[in-house]
This record gives structure tokens, C-alpha cells and sequence, in this order.
């Protein structure tokens, strides 16, 4: 994700709330970024205690989508 956001390849990256919002989030313009917030936001475990919620919150459908939205916009 990084070293095609910085050739300045439009991604989508998909993360956990493990950390802060934009902590990693990719540089640049025309990016998706996918995060699912839940109440233990910001935790910092390397191991979820809590089932990956902030992961499993996150729709396959809408990652089918953002990726639609991303690709159509490079067809431009």
C-alpha cells in the first residue's frame, strides 16, 4: 500500500482500529480508506481479545465497492 502510494497508485487499504485514525493510512489523493470503529478503538493489542470486531465490521461488499469506486476513477 505504501509503495503504491507513494508511485502514486490509488489504494484501498483496509485497517483494523487497533491504532488512531490516519496513524498509517496511506499519503496522497484518491485513496479508500476502510475502518470499522468500535468502543475499544485506539487498544494497541497485537492480539484482539474481542473477536476482531473492528475487522469483521467491515462488509466484503463495501471493500467489493470501494475497489469499484477506485479502479473506475483510474479508467478517467
Amino acid at each position: 500500500m505504501h509503495l503504491a502510494a507513494a508511485a502514486g497508485i490509488p489504494c484501498v487499504a483496509i485497517f483494523s482500529a487497533r491504532d488512531y485514525r490516519g496513524l498509517w493510512e496511506p499519503y496522497g489523493e484518491n485513496h479508500k480508506v476502510l475502518r470499522f470503529d468500535v468502543p475499544c478503538s485506539g487498544c494497541g493489542l497485537e492480539v484482539c481479545d474481542k473477536n476482531l470486531e473492528c475487522l469483521n465490521g467491515i462488509p466484503v461488499q463495501q471493500v467489493y465497492e470501494a475497489c469499484v469506486v477506485v479502479m473506475a476513477k483510474q479508467k478517467s
